[in-house]
C-alpha cells in the first residue's frame, strides 16, 4: 500500500513539475511530446508496475509444516438410549 501511494504521488507531482519547467523554456512541440511521454509513463508505472508490486507483496504465503506429534482423537457412539419425552 505504501509503495502504491508513493509511486502514484511521485509520478503525478514529478510529471507536473517536469512539465512546468519544460513549459517555461521550450516551445509547444516539445511540450506536446513531453505530455505524451508523461502519459505513457503514468500508464506504465501506475498500472503495470503497481500491479506487479501488488502481486508480489500480497500473494498468499506458503503454509509451513507443523512441528510436533500428531494427535488422533476417536469417539465411540453411546450405547445407552435416553428418553427425553416423558
Amino acid at each position: 500500500m505504501l509503495a502504491n501511494s508513493f509511486v502514484t504521488i511521485l509520478v503525478t507531482i514529478g510529471g507536473q513539475t517536469i512539465l512546468t519547467i519544460v513549459y517555461l523554456f521550450f516551445y509547444a512541440n516539445v511540450i506536446m511530446l513531453l505530455q505524451v511521454v508523461l502519459i505513457l509513463n503514468q500508464y506504465l508505472l501506475l498500472y503495470f508496475v503497481l500491479s506487479l508490486l501488488s502481486a508480489l507483496f500480497l500473494r498468499k504465503r506458503l503454509e509451513k509444516p507443523r512441528r510436533g506429534k500428531t494427535i488422533t482423537v476417536a469417539t465411540i457412539g453411546s450405547t445407552t438410549q435416553t428418553n427425553l419425552c416423558q
